[in-house]
């Protein structure tokens, strides 16, 4: 029964995934015929504008499949260094903010000023884990609605390692218990209506599992039908 559920899984994640890559690659053929057959520079800009826009969603679809692919392999390895926690908050923020703007939310951050000013880790899977999070947190939260990102410290050892709590809390319709339990499944969404509604091939979820616990952390969810989503990444 669990071999022919999985296997069903990677039917529906290869249904969604055809279906992401040739959205974006048909406005990218579609943009760029436009493009050449205009003699308006103002037109053309438009194009590549929308270029650009398809291009980066297809190559972040591309990167999520490969990062699947190494994490089924047992290949999915940390490269880390030194980093700005905040400045890497920054980053992140700042590339969510046009997306919270287009739908008129508020965003709030708060950060622990214990936190230390320079941490050891995997800076870019980090940013990752944190953009799905918000990502998610913008798709599911209504217009005016209220997304927060928490991060404090919890612990400090004796040896220097530090436990930060990252939280991204969001007012949208929450999920129900039955929906938790897929949430964090590679190849499954919480809904199967939420491709056909909302775009995502549900990967985000379990490749930011995946992350969190080479990390030495966990990530889970509090959220309640109709109520608030509050999801945290405990991260060591």
């Amino acid at each position: 029964d669990q071999a022919e559920q999985g296997s069903r899984a990677k039917s529906d994640f290869l249904s969604r995934m055809s279906h992401e890559m040739r959205t974006p690659m048909n406005a990218i053929i579609g943009m760029t015929g436009i493009a050449k057959t205009s003699h308006d520079p103002a037109r053309k800009d438009y194009c590549l504008d929308k270029i650009d826009e398809a291009s980066n969603h297809l190559l972040g679809v591309i990167n999520d499949i490969l990062d699947m692919s190494k994490i089924e392999a047992g290949k999915f390895e940390l490269s880390e260094s030194d980093f700005e926690f905040e400045k890497m908050l920054q980053r992140v923020t700042g590339v969510m903010n046009f997306r919270i703007d287009e739908k008129h939310q508020n965003f709030l951050v708060k950060v622990d000023k214990n936190i230390p000013r320079a941490i050891v880790a995997d800076e870019q899977r980090l940013s990752q884990v944190l953009t799905n999070l918000l990502s998610n947190a913008v798709k599911f939260t209504p217009q005016d609605g209220t997304i927060t990102l928490d991060a404090k410290l919890t612990d400090t050892g004796a040896d220097g390692v530090c436990t930060i709590e990252m939280a991204v809390t969001d007012t949208g319709s929450g999920i129900s218990a039955e929906q938790q339990k897929r949430l964090f499944t590679s190849f499954e969404q919480a809904d199967g209506g939420i491709a056909r509604k909302y775009g995502g091939t549900g990967r985000g979820l379990a490749i930011s599992k995946s992350i969190v616990q080479l990390m030495g952390g966990r990530i889970w969810i509090e959220s309640e039908p109709a109520s608030y989503t509050h999801l945290r990444a405990h991260e060591t």
